[in-house]
């Protein structure tokens, strides 16, 4: 998952702002960064039981 803390960045076709994030299961896409930004990567094994409730199951757009 992406996470923008701050800025805004292009994602393949998407575009993603403060607050926003994308959950993929590949980076097949181009990112490129549309203002300085603050991007974070988080990585998770979907293999594994995990309680999806929280906070970075919400805001998100699905891309690939």
């Amino acid at each position: 998952m992406l996470y923008v803390f701050d800025g805004a960045i292009d994602f393949g076709d998407v575009t993603l702002t403060t607050g926003e994030s994308a959950f993929t299961r590949s980076f097949d896409h181009q990112l490129t960064a549309r203002a300085d930004s603050d991007v974070v990567l988080f990585a998770f094994d979907v293999e594994v039981h995990v309680f999806r409730g929280g906070m970075s199951s919400g805001n998100q757009k699905r891309v690939g």
